[in-house]
């Protein structure tokens, strides 16, 4: 069984850490039974990366989702604007991407329910409230503050 934070290391000298979700990904191509997976994606890092870059992953996420803001604003359809590729890479960092997400979602609203959906798996919206924006954001940061985000 493979488990999340181990890693998978290539010849090219690269580490692959992995979430939960991709863990189970993983396990599941080797053959063992495993739940299905949320998301895949992987954080990459050389030999030579330093703890410092390791560490930038606050820095990767808002570049990453000020990409994905500036190049889908214009954009009307949930569907368009999970896929853009900006936002599928911030869901590639899985788990560790929560605590950001729910951040941004606190402060400055979004579309991040798709993506707090595929990394956690977890949908805390009433689906008499499915719809509604403002009450599937408060949902949501609830859910976070339950998990301990906050």
């Amino acid at each position: 069984m493979i488990h999340s934070g181990e890693f998978v290391s290539s010849s090219s000298g690269k580490k692959a850490y992995m979430n939960q979700a991709e863990a189970s990904k993983m396990s599941f191509f080797a053959g063992e039974t495993t739940a299905n997976p949320v998301n895949i994606g992987f954080f990459i890092e050389s030999e030579n990366t330093s703890n410092e870059e390791v560490g930038n992953l606050k820095e990767q996420f808002e570049k990453l989702a000020d990409e994905w803001r500036e190049e889908t604003k214009y954009l009307s359809f949930t569907q368009q604007i999970a896929m853009h590729s900006a936002y599928q890479r911030i869901i590639g960092l899985g788990e560790s991407a929560i605590p950001l997400i729910l951040e941004e979602l606190s402060n400055f609203g979004g579309h991040w329910y798709w993506a707090l959906n595929s990394i956690t798996g977890e949908n805390p919206v009433k689906k008499e409230d499915r719809g509604n924006i403002s009450l599937t954001k408060k949902a949501w940061l609830e859910w976070g503050t339950e998990q301990g985000y906050f």
